[in-house]
């Protein structure tokens, strides 16, 4: 929803739009180390909206290879 649609459907429901939070889709190398770290457990890193970020080998087997995209 772009800012506008948003603005207005806050102004429908009679209340103010709160700011939203910056997203950083960037993950921290220590914890990319970790996940290559356990090559025998699934390990998945995502974000608020669910879509993965890193994923180690056998996590990306284990769905599929993200087949359709990486978002949970």
């Amino acid at each position: 929803m772009d800012e506008d649609a948003r603005g207005h459907l806050f102004r429908l429901a009679g209340l103010g739009p709160r700011a939203r939070a910056v997203s950083d889709d960037r993950v921290d190398p220590s914890l990319l180390e970790l996940v290559a770290a356990w090559p025998h457990k699934p390990a998945v890193v995502y974000n608020r909206a669910y879509d993965v970020l890193a994923a180690n080998a056998i996590a990306d087997a284990l769905f599929a290879g993200w087949r359709h995209f990486r978002n949970l």
